[in-house]
């Protein structure tokens, strides 16, 4: 039995997902997404990244190919913090850079997940 002080030791974790804000066309359902760089959007993902913060992240994972673009993802956010890499509409600039940014974090972690098709459906590995 535990000393009753096992939830202190058990870690928070919140996961966020979100459609591709810069949807390229390229997964199995793709949506309409309205620019994400207007105002009115602005506001709206500023209002995520605060709501973020206040959960205190310690890491950030991004769903990205880090043997591919680990190193042009963590260039980019240097450059964002430097002022000279304008965010694009992808969700990791618009909602992870921003956050991680607001955060303290200095590095991203990659968050790989492979897709493939079964003779029972789409099968999904995370790592």
């Amino acid at each position: 039995m535990g000393n009753g002080n096992d939830s202190a030791m058990k870690p928070t974790i919140m996961i966020l997902g979100c459609e591709h804000l810069a949807n390229p066309g390229a997964d199995t359902f793709n949506t309409r997404m309205d620019n994400v760089l207007a105002p009115k959007r602005q506001a709206e993902i500023e209002q995520i990244v605060q709501r973020l913060k206040g959960f205190s992240p310690t890491k950030i994972a991004l769903e990205i190919d880090a043997q591919r673009f680990d190193a042009e993802v963590q260039a980019n956010y240097q450059g964002y913090l430097n002022g000279t890499y304008a965010l694009k509409r992808g969700e990791g600039d618009q909602i992870g850079s921003a956050s991680r940014s607001s955060s303290g974090i200095e590095r991203y972690t990659a968050l790989i997940i492979f897709r493939r098709m079964t003779p029972s459906g789409l099968k999904m590995s995370i790592w």
